[in-house]
């Protein structure tokens, strides 16, 4: 079909340029006036119709909805290697390793918070306070204070203030001793007396 436009096409525009210099002869078969005007509106609009034809008929690009064939095309599952187990336990090593770097990052021991607090308050303030971390030291006593809440004390070198932590669980302050190291993970709430810290758990020591 697309052929038989194309011929109709051609023979248009050749009639048509023929009509432009003699339209007695692109018109031969017209029996009423022949003239160049009455040609070039004749074959032009027989070159339009040519063109819109043969762009309805002509084929189309269209993407194909059928999947490729299986071995075409190679699957991620198929791709991928399993990891050997040296390989998981070194991805388990490293990611031990920056979660211990993170910790040593946070942690900080009775010492260093006293004499941060006595040297500028404002500052240890803008530093610690309302924040999670660790403290690491020795228990220097286990009490509780006027309301009944219970708490341990860690040595911190100073004659005045030490690192006050509130700890709701009775089974771990009872099993707890003087002098024993601790790392405790709590809240900072300032100063007063001691630096403070609330919401406190005995966790494990960093290997």
């Amino acid at each position: 079909m697309e052929n038989v436009f194309g011929v109709l096409l051609l023979v248009s525009i050749v009639m048509f340029v023929l009509g432009l210099i003699s339209p007695m002869v692109s018109l031969f078969w017209y029996k009423q006036k022949q003239s160049r005007k009455m040609s070039s509106l004749i074959y032009g609009l027989s070159i339009i119709a040519c063109f819109i034809l043969f762009g309805i008929v002509a084929p189309k690009n269209t993407v194909t909805s059928e999947k490729p064939a299986s071995g075409d095309i190679q699957t991620s599952t198929t791709d991928k290697k399993e990891l050997t187990q040296e390989q998981k336990d070194s991805i388990g090593n490293e990611k031990k390793q920056q979660e211990v770097e993170e910790r040593k990052r946070i942690t900080f021991t009775p010492t260093y918070l006293v004499s941060e607090y006595t040297q500028n308050e404002i500052n240890a303030d803008n530093n610690f306070k309302g924040k999670y971390f660790y403290v690491v030291g020795y228990i220097d006593h286990i009490g509780k204070d006027i309301m009944d809440d219970s708490y341990v004390t860690l040595k911190s070198g100073d004659v005045i203030r030490t690192v006050q932590c509130f700890i709701d669980d009775q089974d771990i302050l009872a099993n707890l001793r003087k002098n024993q190291k601790v790392t405790i993970y709590g809240q900072c709430d300032g100063l007063m007396m001691n630096v403070i810290m609330k919401d406190c758990q005995v966790t494990n020591d960093l290997p």
